[in-house]
């Protein structure tokens, strides 16, 4: 992930809305661990994030670098039709910054949640990822998109995703645009699905980036060749083989990015311990044989195994407005083939909310 050198940075209102996610998860502080997350990324994130509702806090994934020193995070957040955060989030200063990615993004979610829409078709909602790990400080690119989408919307979705991501980005769509999505469709074999597609506009790469699912491990190497990807498809093969114990491989969420050149040579294959359908689904056990295969693959530091072992839990919190519940847990496990390396990021979650909002909250999470 590289952020394009001095690319233009999404207008900040000048100051820090008072109810803002800062606000709210700045008494947390002491959850998130230091080998983790150490101080300075620690304001860094704080200072990307200011300018969001603190509803939002409802649903906070953070990605972490396993393998890497650095202790350092990115964030994502939902942005999901009729929820309190997408309400909120229309109504911010960021989203009121005419032209700005904030603003589609919001004009999008407001179609989506209306009936008889044509996005509502194939749409279920969107997620913003914030890329803070690889911007200098100081500089805020806009948020990267992800399209999330409804299983029963194919053909809508392979013609509305190029012209709806252009859109977002403020500009026109582009040929090689759409014949990558019907590319992307066109690869899967029977049973597979893209359920989400993004693109990331503060970043040097155009690309659009999709998630593929419900493949099985004996479908996936000619889905890999029919995309055209060339990386290393034996390691592949042995990734899956080796967290197939812990990990269905159906469950298994393939990244892939496509250019106006064909298919980028990076891979990743998003990892899920729970059953579909699960909702509290990262207890410590189930995740623990995992991240036991990332450290002995040399995948994860040892002491960034530990916390991440001890993340998962719950924690009351009183407040003047009375108690709220907080509700941590692992998503999902990313990992990414190269051609000449493998890495492995994790994605946590933090839901804070009180304990009426709690099954709502945490219904938004990234699922496959």
């Amino acid at each position: 992930m590289r952020v394009a050198g001095g690319a233009a940075s999404e207008p900040l209102p000048a100051a820090m809305p008072a109810k803002s996610l800062v606000a709210v998860l700045g008494p947390l502080r002491g959850l998130f661990p230091a080998e983790l997350l150490d101080d300075p990324s620690w304001g860094r994130l704080m200072d990307r994030l200011g300018v969001l509702p603190a509803s939002f806090a409802r649903f906070t994934s953070l990605e972490f670098r396993l393998g890497d020193p650095a202790r350092s995070a990115d964030a994502s957040f939902p942005l999901m039709p009729g929820t309190l955060p997408a309400e909120d989030y229309l109504a911010s200063e960021e989203a009121a910054v005419a032209g700005s990615v904030a603003a589609e993004l919001s004009r999008c979610v407001v179609r989506i949640g209306r009936k008889g829409s044509s996005l509502g078709r194939w749409l279920r909602g969107m997620y913003m990822e914030y890329d803070i790990v690889d911007v200098e400080p100081g500089e805020h690119p806009p948020p990267g998109v992800y399209l999330s989408l409804r299983a029963d919307g194919v053909s809508h979705a392979r013609a509305g995703i190029a012209p709806t991501l252009a859109r977002i980005a403020g500009r026109p769509p582009q040929r090689w645009e759409r014949r990558a999505v019907e590319h992307a469709y066109d690869a899967l074999p029977a049973g597979g699905r893209i359920v989400r597609a993004g693109s990331f506009s503060g970043r040097e790469q155009r690309a659009i980036r999709f998630v593929a699912a419900g493949l099985g491990a004996d479908a996936v190497p000619g889905f890999l060749e029919r995309l055209g990807w060339r990386g290393p498809g034996r390691a592949v093969a042995s990734a899956l083989s080796e967290t197939g114990e812990f990990c269905a491989p159906e469950r298994v969420g393939f990244l892939f990015d496509l250019t106006a050149d064909g298919a980028l040579p990076a891979l990743g294959m998003e990892l899920f311990v729970a059953q579909r359908g699960e909702l509290y689904s990262s207890s410590s056990r189930k995740w623990q044989p995992l991240i036991e295969q990332l450290v002995r693959d040399g995948r994860c530091l040892p002491e960034k195994a530990r916390v991440l072992r001890e993340w998962p839990g719950h924690d009351r919190h009183f407040t003047g407005r009375g108690m709220v519940f907080v509700h941590r847990w692992i998503n999902h496990v990313k990992l990414t083939v190269r051609e000449d390396a493998m890495d492995a990021k994790a994605y946590i979650g933090l839901t804070r909310a009180p304990l009426r909002d709690l099954a709502t909250a945490v219904g938004a999470r990234w699922t496959c």
